[in-house]
């Protein structure tokens, strides 16, 4: 692939790639879908002749919309089946796979079927190569209700995806940039959060200029960052 377009995490800038600070963090946890050990596939965006940006390869592998966690109560399945119905029986050229297991499979296998979204609404189970879906993907989504600090969405912020989420208490908001890189939701409003998914839908130029801004404050997450700030804690503590 050709140089990165400047600005975009080039790798001759001084702010850290995606890939650095992603790399930098802790391994995947298997218990959210990823395996421990899971390798990073993903490159740059990159220009070409014309000057047209190009991220990860579009939909390659018809990969719309992508959920990363497990199908249990507290990330929030039910709240992700109603907005999945309304997003997609409006939007029937675009589909949503989920990534990981649980207890509310059984809940989305039976919206799936009510709803005629078995070619829409994929579940792939517990997969051992997230990024490589990440990489195809064009917009992630997190319904969660609570979180600590999401690898989930860390992840998909180092493969260029808007982000978007609940603005639940902890974490979401410390990774998204609301109306930058992606939406902030309030807490559980499903129609808003479908209103934003479909927006990133239907605008393209929107979506590829959340894309370019998400590697904003990622060098916050870098391991000699987050060292520094914990050495700072201790310090104050310490007096």
């Amino acid at each position: 692939k050709e140089e990165a377009a400047s600005g975009l995490g080039s790798r001759n800038s001084s702010i850290p790639s995606p890939k650095e600070v992603y790399a930098s963090i802790i391994a995947l946890k298997n218990q959210d879908g990823y395996q421990e050990g899971a390798t990073w596939t993903n490159d740059e965006p990159y220009s070409d002749s014309k000057g047209n940006y190009h991220w990860k390869g579009g939909t390659l592998g018809g990969v719309n919309i992508i959920t990363v966690g497990r199908l249990i109560q507290r990330k929030g399945i039910d709240y992700l089946a109603r907005i999945a119905v309304r997003v997609l029986k409006k939007h029937k050229d675009w589909n949503w796979l989920l990534l990981g297991d649980g207890e509310e499979r059984a809940l989305l296998e039976k919206i799936i079927s009510d709803n005629q979204l078995e070619n829409q609404l994929i579940l792939k189970g517990n997969v051992t190569n997230v990024a490589d879906y990440l990489d195809k993907a064009e917009i992630f989504v997190m319904t969660s209700r609570v979180e600590g600090l999401p690898m989930c969405l860390l992840e998909a912020k180092a493969n260029y995806l808007p982000c978007i989420s609940f603005r639940i208490r902890t974490g979401p908001e410390e990774i998204i940039e609301d109306g930058v890189n992606g939406y902030l939701i309030p807490p559980f409003d499903c129609d808003a959060m479908a209103e934003k998914i479909e927006l990133l839908i239907e605008d393209d130029k929107l979506r590829k200029e959340f894309a370019a801004n998400a590697c904003h404050n990622i060098e916050k997450f870098q391991m000699t960052q987050i060292i520094k700030s914990w050495n700072e804690v201790i310090e104050q503590l310490c007096g």
